[in-house]
């Protein structure tokens, strides 16, 4: 089965691959390809002919290699063991040996064969001259030093300025005046079909230039811990090393942060546009952080039936499924049941278009939004508020004495509760009554509703039951048995880390 990998790289795995299928071009190699070339006994093609026209298409290539090389650069870092673990193992690269794989396999240097603080490595890009580098989240997530090698073979120390893991978009900081920075792409001027050239440092294998298309525009690729996905897809060759670094059109403006691929060796690429990687980089080159505006609703896809009921001539929309007090979305009327289709210039055909649409918008900025509503389209006017953090949205619930450190407004169940969700009078449990936003609740996909049976295997039977339970779970993610609609699933909720932000 196929998945989505990211494409950092731990250095070790280097050892187990051939390069034989990775075309690297930097500046003074392609000049001496083009002085071989001109050498040559047999005459230049015509400018009209095919090979003519195929040289200049190589040239143009080249040129692209030679003005964007010097703004790319390699990413060296040392982190927690355990996260590059996880990373090796979340890749499955077929073909290397099991103990490179496996933290449970014995090598040389201990369990797992790896040392407490291990290798791995990613691509970047300049985008100031005074050296601020943009790179993936989780290229430079936990790292403990980082060290940036420019196109020149320099060796840089670096900083992190700022992260975002819901864009896994990063900015890291080196000293330095006069740097080459590449410039962005206008998001707009993206088209599928176009030439996408990615550059980067796939298996450690620095200055490698792949070619490729645009081969499709608005991804959403199922990895969680983006909140934000618009992904380019790309079939430019991209592995692990090149996460990082950029995918740039033929006039060497970047369109895209390379971030994950889907498989190995499939051609399916994706890639951070610009449009959100060059707004979340500018606000952590600004703040070290990333301030969203927000709607304060959970929303889902709408569904052939909901589409018939409401007369839309289309699936297409976001479905409001529940609207969070006091936030933009309440003091703009917007209801459950609503289906909203266009935010500002934007069209909405998705949940996820959703979310993104409102992102693109300014805090404090009147957006207007069309929704359909009881089979007829209207417009209201929402004026945007900074979005709240996890642990922000998690206390504004836990101010009740019957929620836990989850996100979770509980009560214990009774006949009449039991009636109202079509259960036995006499079935226990705890009822789910409301779910904080961005809460790990929430994002592990709890609803209100839900009827919580068992924690970390131990039944439960009131709120009480289900903090007990959470609070003296040593695991830190807890299994929870629900009843939803009749039928019973196990949700895993991750336990929020003590102290951290």
């Amino acid at each position: 089965m196929s998945r989505t990998t990211w494409m950092s790289f731990g250095a070790a795995a280097v050892l187990g691959l051939s390069a034989g299928a990775v075309v690297a071009v930097t500046g003074t190699e392609a000049k001496g390809e083009s002085e071989v070339g001109s050498a040559a006994s047999s005459p230049a093609p015509s400018p009209r002919s095919p090979r003519g026209a195929a040289r200049e298409l190589e040239e143009a290539f080249i040129s692209v290699a030679e003005q964007v090389g010097p703004s790319v650069v390699t990413i060296r870092v040392e982190a927690e063991a355990r996260t590059s673990r996880s990373m090796r193992r979340f890749f499955g690269i077929p073909g290397l040996p099991r103990e490179w794989m496996d933290p449970d396999s014995e090598g040389e240097e201990g369990p797992g064969g790896f040392d407490p603080t291990e290798p791995r490595g990613g691509s970047g890009v300049i985008v100031s001259e005074d050296g601020y580098i943009v790179t993936n989240n989780h290229v430079v997530d936990d790292a403990r030093e980082i060290t940036v090698i420019l196109s020149d073979d320099r060796e840089m120390k670096a900083t992190v300025r700022g992260t975002d893991p819901e864009s896994d978009i990063a900015v890291i900081k080196i000293d330095g005046k006069g740097l080459p920075a590449a410039r962005w792409a206008d998001p707009d001027s993206i088209r599928v079909g176009a030439w996408a050239i990615a550059l980067g440092a796939p298996f450690s294998l620095d200055k490698t230039v792949t070619i490729g298309h645009v081969s499709g525009l608005g991804r959403k690729i199922g990895i969680q811990r983006i909140a934000f996905q618009d992904f380019i897809q790309t079939d430019a060759s991209i592995n692990p090393g090149n996460s990082g670094g950029p995918l740039v059109n033929l006039d060497g403006e970047v369109m895209g942060i390379n971030t994950a691929i889907l498989g190995m060796g499939t051609g399916v690429g994706f890639a951070v546009p610009s449009r959100i990687a060059r707004r979340v980089a500018q606000q952590l080159v600004a703040e070290g952080k990333v301030s969203r505006p927000y709607l304060g609703v959970k929303v889902t896809d709408v569904g052939p039936d909901m589409a018939e009921a409401q007369g839309l001539a289309d699936r297409h929309g976001a479905l409001i499924q529940q609207v969070v007090p006091d936030t933009p979305a309440a003091k703009a009327d917007i209801q459950p049941g609503d289906v909203v289709v266009r935010v500002g210039e934007d069209r909405v055909s998705s949940a996820q278009d959703l979310v993104n649409a409102v992102a693109r918008h300014d805090i404090g900025e009147k957006v207007q939004i069309e929704l359909w509503r009881e089979g007829k389209k209207k417009t209201v006017a929402m004026v945007t508020a900074t979005r709240p953090g996890p642990e922000e949205a998690t206390a504004a619930v836990q101010k009740s004495p019957t929620t836990d450190s989850l996100g979770l407004e509980l009560q214990r169940v009774d006949p009449e509760i039991n009636r109202s969700l079509d259960r036995d009078p006499k079935a226990g449990g705890v009822v789910v009554r409301g779910v904080a936003p961005y809460g790990p609740a929430q994002k592990a996909g709890m609803q209100a509703g839900d009827v919580i049976l068992k924690v970390d295997g131990r039944t439960v039977a009131s709120p009480e039951d289900v903090a007990r339970a959470i609070r003296e779970s040593s695991k830190p993610a807890v299994a929870m048995l629900i009843e939803r609609e009749g039928g019973t699933a196990f949700i895993a909720v991750r336990k929020p880390e003590p102290g951290r932000d």
